[in-house]
């Protein structure tokens, strides 16, 4: 059975994940991955060449178009100049690179910037101190998004042969069917043995529970005893069992227990004689209860 139980909690687990997580999953990874392509046809859409197929270099900052790289470099290098009294020196920078803004955020976390470059689909890498080496991280994070797509479009393989994976794992039935079966069987069986041993059992409980009232009420009747509580009890008891129609219940003993106390018995004695006497056949604990509970209401009055 903990086998069973286990084997349908995991496929629960499973077609959860086949149903619900990995499609969702899957939705979003596309959702990226058109964005990184619109950014692609972006970058394609926005690269000139030149007579001879050769690449021409543009790009602009905060409003003046370069087509020479030493120029942004030197352009950057006067820029972190005119910064040189601030720790971040690329902040205020902006521009555009291939159709894509450029822009720096600060990183509080880690007390710098960074060159972010946005599309559909945003990029980031930390800015230096060296302008060169920041156009080159600008032209790396355009390039890059070719890399992200397969990236991404790998992602989106991946969940969708978990997914496979899973629809095919779902139908194959718990590998110890058989043998469940055959246990399940026996335990039946064996539970109805033993259903049948405690409904006997519980048959003679009951039979023996009304012996032993009967039995207690015969001497409440014959009102023999040497102790002198079990004498009061039974001269308070025997007037009850005349009158009642039913079995002696806890409201009796309670009633009795407070007739006890009024005499002045002891609390252990006034116990110990319910437990022996009482013709409900209460037990030890509730004995115990009913005698605090009633002493404390005869000290109370």
């Amino acid at each position: 059975k903990l086998a069973k139980s286990e084997f349908l909690k995991a496929h629960e687990q499973l077609e959860h994940k086949v149903h619900y997580t990995y499609p969702r999953k899957i939705q979003d990874a596309k959702k990226i991955l058109d964005d990184i392509n619109r950014d692609i046809d972006t970058v394609q859409n926005n690269t000139v060449f030149d007579d001879k197929g050769q690449e021409k270099f543009s790009i602009i900052f905060n409003g003046k178009t370069f087509s020479d790289k030493k120029e942004a470099t030197a352009f950057l290098a006067d820029l972190i100049k005119k910064n040189s009294s601030s720790l971040y020196p690329l902040r205020g920078l902006s521009g555009e690179y291939k159709g894509l803004h450029i822009s720096t955020a600060f990183q509080r976390d880690f007390l710098h910037e960074e060159l972010v470059l946005d599309g559909f689909y945003s990029s980031r890498k930390n800015s230096t101190s060296l302008p060169g080496d920041n156009i080159n991280r600008i032209i790396e994070m355009a390039d890059s998004r070719k890399k992200a797509a397969l990236d991404k479009q790998a992602e989106i393989d991946f969940l969708q042969g978990k997914i496979n994976t899973g629809l095919v794992e779902l139908d194959s039935p718990f590998p110890q069917q058989d043998e469940f079966e055959q246990l399940s069987s026996r335990s039946s069986e064996l539970s109805r043995l033993l259903n049948a041993d405690l409904d006997d059992n519980s048959k003679r409980d009951e039979e023996s529970l009304k012996s032993e009232k009967e039995r207690r009420i015969t001497n409440i009747l014959d009102g023999f005893s040497d102790s002198l509580c079990e004498k009061t009890f039974f001269s308070f008891a025997k007037i009850r069992i005349v009158d009642i129609d039913s079995d002696w219940s806890a409201t009796l003993d309670k009633t009795a227990i407070t007739f006890l106390v009024d005499k002045g018995f002891p609390k252990d004695t006034i116990s110990n004689t319910i437990l022996k006497c009482s013709p409900s056949v209460p037990s030890k604990e509730d004995v115990y209860n009913m005698v605090e509970d009633c002493t404390r209401r005869a000290a109370s009055r």
